[in-house]
């Protein structure tokens, strides 16, 4: 498991190449068995899967969806503290299993999982703005205070805390991962943002 404020990249037995953003985890065999291929997620993690026609690839996702593909550059983001388990295509096509629901996405597609078990598909994605992470940025567009505050957790090492009621914020752009935690916390403050920070809590006032 990569802890907050870090990322890794690591190569599967079968050549496909894995990236986990902070806070993610990959559950996976020294070998894979030659009909299927499984493995289980958390947090945020993109693949680039090695072509098997006879070796499915599966992802098991929080114990609550699974992506099946055979070939394909997706991103899975299931972080336990999001409202969506968002599995985004790239390259190829994959099959995305709740249940009895399956929705087949195209490149460009997201599919998203709520907490009510509601599997829905949008093709209204900016891929861009979803793989940021493995750029070194951190994309903010169209965030609200919370959501943004669970990604400078995530990055910056830091909990959060929020007291009464939360702030109405809206914030777009990008965050480069060699930015400061100051420089941030200044944007916030430029922001009419209250807060406390004691190092390692981030108290929103």
């Amino acid at each position: 498991r990569t802890p907050r404020g870090r990322q890794y990249k690591l190569q599967l037995p079968d050549g496909s190449l894995v990236w986990l953003n902070a806070a993610s985890s990959i559950t996976f065999p020294p070998m894979f068995d030659s009909k299927e291929r499984n493995v289980k997620v958390q947090g945020e993690v993109y693949f680039e899967v090695a072509k098997n026609a006879h070796s499915p690839f599966r992802v098991n996702v929080n114990d609550k969806e699974t992506v099946e593909v055979l070939g394909t550059h997706f991103n899975i983001n299931a972080y336990d503290d999001e409202l969506f388990i968002r599995t985004t295509l790239v390259e190829g096509s994959v099959k995305v299993q709740h249940g009895p629901m399956t929705k087949l996405l195209k490149p460009g597609n997201q599919a998203m999982l709520n907490n009510a078990g509601q599997l829905m598909v949008s093709d209204d994605v900016n891929i861009e703005q979803v793989i940021a992470w493995m750029r070194g940025q951190m994309a903010i567009n169209g965030a609200d205070l919370k959501g943004l505050m669970r990604q400078i957790s995530r990055w910056y090492d830091v909990d959060v805390v929020f007291k009464g009621d939360v702030p109405d914020l809206r914030v777009g752009g990008f965050i480069r991962r060699d930015v400061n935690l100051s420089t941030v916390l200044d944007f916030l403050k430029g922001n009419a943002v209250k807060y406390e920070f004691d190092g390692k809590t981030i108290t929103i006032l």
